[in-house]
This record gives C-alpha cells, sequence and structure tokens, in this order.
C-alpha cells in the first residue's frame, strides 16, 4: 500500500512480475462534484397504471466520472402522467422516507422509482441539487 498526494486526473498503478508488465489498473480521480447523470433501467413503460422505471441517479465530476463520496440531497420532479412511486440510497442506517421527492446520495448515488400513469406520452424526470447542474431524462409512456 503506497499514500500518494491527491491529485485531480487520471491514476495508473503497473504491476511487474520479473520485470514484465503483469497487470495495470487504472482510476481517475474526482474533484468537485458538477452535473447530476440519470440512468433509467428502460425508457418505455407500459400506459396502465403500474409499470415502473428504476432511475439511478449519480453525483458526477468532469465527463461523468463518479464522485464517490458525494452525499448531496437530491430533488426529484415529474411532468406528465406520472408518480414517484419511492427513492433510496442503499444506505443501510438512513432514516429517510421511501416515499418522497428527496434522497440524499449515498457513496455518490441515489435511486428514484417512478410509476408510469394511466395516459400515454412522455414524462419528463428532472432531479437539481444546491451547487450541481440539473439533469432530466424522458421516459415514454406507451
Amino acid at each position: 500500500m503506497w499514500r500518494v498526494p491527491f491529485e485531480e486526473g487520471p491514476l495508473m498503478a503497473v504491476g511487474k512480475n520479473r520485470e514484465k508488465e503483469s497487470m495495470v489498473a487504472r482510476v481517475k480521480t474526482a474533484g468537485k462534484p458538477a452535473p447530476l447523470l440519470l440512468e433509467p433501467d428502460r425508457g418505455k413503460l407500459a400506459a396502465g397504471g403500474s409499470d415502473l422505471s428504476f432511475i439511478t441517479v449519480t453525483v458526477t465530476y468532469r465527463e461523468n466520472n463518479p464522485v464517490p463520496l458525494a452525499d448531496n440531497l437530491v430533488r426529484f420532479s415529474i411532468g406528465g402522467d406520472a408518480t414517484i412511486a419511492g427513492v433510496d440510497n442503499g444506505s443501510q442506517t438512513s432514516h429517510e422516507p421511501f416515499q418522497a421527492d428527496t434522497r440524499r446520495a449515498f457513496h455518490g448515488k441515489c435511486l428514484l422509482v417512478v410509476k408510469a400513469g394511466k395516459e400515454k406520452g412522455t414524462v419528463t424526470v428532472t432531479a437539481t441539487s444546491e451547487g450541481l447542474e440539473p439533469a432530466e431524462c424522458v421516459l415514454r409512456i406507451e
């Protein structure tokens, strides 16, 4: 184990066996959080009022690099015929409610569950957090 002073940018470790390169590992460090990234598990939902889309929200740095220690409070809003079915972040010690329109990121991530309404059309999901660029994704209800 080596302690290295923090510097923004890529880090590379090279393992050698008898002077021959045997392994290379690369990671990109993250600076201050900037944009949010929304990634739905699917973009099309069935109309009828019961279909769900699970949207992973990641606090990122430049070029969508995740910020692993981010704990920003993220606020959600939905435009169109859909509702928030729940929110989560994977933290076993969180006391935040699952039925809410906000969730604090845990290790840079949280989850939004969107429930389709009965009408066909498009739904715009927006995530905002103080000091970060907001993010949107569009879901189709068919």
